[in-house]
């Protein structure tokens, strides 16, 4: 009779999330919208630098990035999204965008 034992090098238990992982958050979290505008903010800082093209999804309109909001007390909330990304359009109106708004276009 053939047996088999099976061997395992990582344990069994949970461990906690280690350093550096990101962790879900909840609205409900008192630093809630801290970190999710410092991890919106390190995401996209190199994807929309000042100066890039930048086309607003679901439009025609296209702009350019004129900066981006370091301070979280300028930064607007609609829900639970931080629009931190200011663009001066073709036609010379303002928009604060979310990164998700936007899509990089060439110079």
């Amino acid at each position: 009779m053939i047996t088999y034992k099976i061997i395992s090098k990582q344990s069994s238990k949970s461990t906690p999330p280690e350093i550096g992982k990101r962790e879900h958050l909840h609205p409900s979290q008192p630093d809630f919208k801290e970190k999710t505008y410092r991890r919106a903010y390190q995401l996209n800082v190199r994807l929309f630098p000042k100066g890039q093209r930048v086309k607003v999804r679901g439009s025609s309109r296209r702009g350019i990035v004129v900066r981006l909001y370091d301070d979280i007390n300028e930064v607007i909330w609609e829900g639970n999204r931080p629009h931190y990304i200011e663009c001066q359009l073709d036609d010379g109106t303002i928009l604060v965008a979310n990164p998700g708004q936007l899509k990089k276009k060439g110079s």
